[in-house]
């Protein structure tokens, strides 16, 4: 995502007062504008100041370029005054003629920051030295917003912290950064809708997540200025969350490839190789499917296990388990994807040539001496128990799966409440991985009663099935008392006696506190930050990488490096 900042203002000059100018006067005055902005525009031609109403809130946008004027229509339909502080108006003026920008006004730098309280800096941020810097005593006590964004994703500093270090006396907020130019113009847009939103300084932060409501979006309070390091971060991510998942996909497939290759090419020889593009392909893509949809569930009963070996949910899991566990929707949704190529693949090719173990085998007998010409009429060849029982159980888990997916749409999930999310994402999804068992066992289990032990264990239908296999297993053992009730029970908070004796007197976790002293440098770069200490945040750090750090209050102390809200945070991990 680009940096949202104007190319207008790159300097300090020009900073003296000039008058104020409203936008499209010539458009106005076409459209039979109300007196009022007529009054406005009579005032301008006089060199005068225009007014601003008083009913309403006036915002002060630094910059002219393509992000503040979509900023600004947006802003004008939600009932705000606009002000655009340019170091040259009476050209910008020219060149900005938009009939959406009617009543806006244009003025110089300095009369923009001296008219408005809420201003929204709109600029790059290595013109921040030469533009605001200078600036920074009209600039005091003011609320000033960063939506710029960083090119270097490594930075050490956040582009909203190098501002606050220029200008120390106002209240610098970051938002808007993730939300671009197209989305800011586009009220009917849902798909930018939340917005996050940090700042030191408390009621700058309460402003600024009331404006970004009146703007329609939902803000999202983030804490502390030091969060803007993972807010810009964010932006510059490719996929986040899915590369791992992706990558590990990638490398099932091509071990069940190669394994396909083996025993259909070299061991024996079953197909031909122009078959290679369709009829082989489907296989390894079936076997991965099924082993990515496993994988996708079995990381919840691994971390049963663990909490039922600890004897406690308040020990962290280790972080190759925490790393399966945030990737199970993406995987879920891979599993989908392979599912769907599958079954359009098998489509295709349904057909007693391509499978003829499904179907019937029709038989001709011809009587012996037959000297006259004879019609035989052959009967079409129906399926058989095995193949009418692998398309049942595959079309219902089919259907079970895309509901899955579908309600893992956030504009979905967003209507379910958590009993609805869990039944479809947990119970169906576990039904639907089971009929994926059935469907492959429908499949090879005639084989393997013909083939004896030796080549139903190298059967792909017996390897493909049974980690998944295992997957429901556990789940059913894990369901059912004991285990089951002991596990509810200590996922409510419930520890054993031997687990309390591993946490310290107070309260933080053995691998917490390792995690904490590994950081306690870190931790006491931030101890200067004297603007906010809301009691509902607690200090968290967050890499920049998007990880889990350390979490839950264990690295709380007087020096933060971020500040979440704790009571949004739950480390249970399942």
């Amino acid at each position: 995502m680009t940096s949202k900042a104007s190319d207008d203002v790159t300097d300090s000059t020009s900073s003296e007062s000039l008058p104020m100018v409203p936008l499209s006067s010539c458009c106005c005055a076409t459209n039979s504008a109300s007196s009022s902005l007529e009054e406005d525009m009579a005032a301008s031609e006089q060199g005068l100041p225009t007014k601003i109403s008083g009913d309403k809130k006036c915002i002060g946008i630094l910059g002219t370029g393509d992000y503040a004027r979509a900023l600004s229509k947006r802003l004008i339909f939600s009932g705000y005054d606009v002000i655009l502080g340019s170091r040259s108006p009476a050209a910008r003026q020219r060149a900005l003629y938009d009939d959406c920008l009617c009543g806006v006004q244009m003025m110089s730098l300095d009369d923009c920051i001296s008219q408005c309280d809420v201003l929204v800096a709109v600029i790059h941020m290595e013109n921040f030295k030469t533009t605001l810097a200078p600036r920074a005593e009209i600039l005091s006590d003011k609320i000033v917003i960063d939506v710029s964004n960083r090119t270097n994703r490594y930075s050490a500093v956040s582009n909203a912290e190098f501002l606050q270090s220029l200008i120390p006396a106002s209240m610098v907020v970051k938002a808007f950064n993730s939300v671009s130019a197209y989305a800011m113009e586009d009220q009917t847009t849902v798909s930018t809708n939340r917005v996050f939103v940090c700042s030191d300084d408390s009621m700058a932060r309460e402003r600024v997540m009331d404006l970004a409501r009146d703007l329609g979006f939902a803000p999202c309070d983030m804490g502390a200025l030091r969060a803007a390091r993972n807010m810009e971060a964010f932006v510059l991510k490719v996929f986040p969350g899915w590369k791992v998942p992706l990558f590990f996909t990638f490398g099932v497939f091509n071990l069940w490839a190669l394994y396909c290759v083996y025993i259909y090419f070299i061991d024996r020889t079953a197909f031909r190789w122009e078959q290679i593009f369709l009829k082989v392909f489907n296989k390894p893509l079936c076997m991965t499917a099924i082993t990515v949809l496993a994988l996708t569930y079995l990381p919840g009963s691994v971390a049963g296990i663990v909490q039922l070996y600890r004897g406690t949910k308040y020990r962290r899991f280790p972080r190759w388990l925490n790393t399966w566990l945030v990737s199970r929707r993406q995987l879920g949704l891979i599993a989908l994807a392979l599912v769907m190529v599958h079954a359009l693949a098998s489509a295709m090719m349904l057909s007693p040539t391509y499978y003829s173990s499904w179907y019937h085998k029709p038989s001709v007998v011809i009587p012996a001496n037959i000297t006259e010409q004879m019609t035989i009429k052959l009967q079409p060849a129906w399926m058989i128990w095995k193949g009418e029982l692998a398309c049942f159980f595959g079309v219902a888990a089919l259907l079970l799966l895309s509901l899955v997916g579908i309600t893992s749409l956030p504009s979905v999930s967003a209507s379910l409440n958590w009993a609805e999310w869990r039944l479809i994402q947990s119970r169906l999804g576990m039904i639907a991985l089971f009929l994926a068992v059935a469907h492959v066992v429908a499949m090879g289990a005639p084989g393997w009663a013909k083939g004896g032990w030796g080549k139903t264990f190298r059967s792909i239908t017996f390897l493909s099935g049974f980690l998944p296999a295992v997957t429901v297993l556990l789940r059913i053992i894990l369901a059912f008392p004991p285990l089951g009730r002991r596990l509810k029970k200590i996922r409510r908070g419930w520890e054993r006696e031997s687990a309390r004796s591993k946490t310290v007197s107070t309260g933080t976790s053995l691998e917490a506190q390792a995690c904490c002293s590994t950081r306690k440098s870190n931790l006491k770069t931030s101890s200067s930050s004297s603007r906010t200490r809301n009691p509902l945040y607690t200090a968290i750090e967050v890499n920049a990488e998007g990880g889990d750090g350390c979490a839950c209050g264990s690295c709380s102390s007087n020096g933060a490096q971020s500040y979440l809200p704790t009571r949004n945070c739950d480390c249970s991990g399942v």
